[in-house]
């Protein structure tokens, strides 16, 4: 040790450090961090469902920059998976995806028999799961290399 084995006085162990270990409190910010992310993307998440929801039931929906109508499905469906495995990031990508199929298909289901004027897609459904599938993958990608980067 230099200076005749003296710690430098910062390199002392406080009296604090037993009582609060720093990786204990890494846990916990990451903790809590964590909590919020995941609840504030359940708000959005459900939101977003019903928003969804909403604009699937109108007569005529609202003119929108993108006109496409399965680019839009597309959009809404990739924007729910990633909120989705956000929001709940334990479920497995097979119970998202089906969960995400199922809203997909009610949705369509809802506009044939709801007489909207609306009239509804296999075409879009098959859409709502291709985009829900492929965001999920990515995100299961993903966090694939995260897990793989830091172990």
């Amino acid at each position: 040790m230099p200076h005749g084995g003296m710690v430098h006085p910062a390199l002392k162990p406080s009296v604090f450090s037993n009582r609060f270990p720093q990786s204990r409190l890494a846990n916990i910010t990451e903790s809590t961090a964590a909590i919020m992310v995941k609840g504030f993307a359940q708000i959005l998440f459900w939101t977003m469902v019903l928003l969804a929801f909403v604009m699937a039931s109108l007569p005529q929906p609202p003119d929108l920059p993108i006109s496409d109508d399965k680019i839009l499905h597309m959009l809404a469906f990739a924007a729910l998976a990633l909120l989705a495995a956000t929001a709940y990031p334990r479920a497995s990508w097979p119970v998202l995806l089906i969960g995400l199929g199922l809203f997909g298909a009610f949705i369509e289901i809802a506009q044939e028999v709801a007489g909207l004027g609306r009239v509804a897609s296999m075409q879009d459904w098959i859409a709502d799961i291709v985009a829900a599938s492929l965001t999920l993958l990515v995100i299961g990608l993903y966090r694939l290399l995260l897990r793989w980067h830091w172990n």
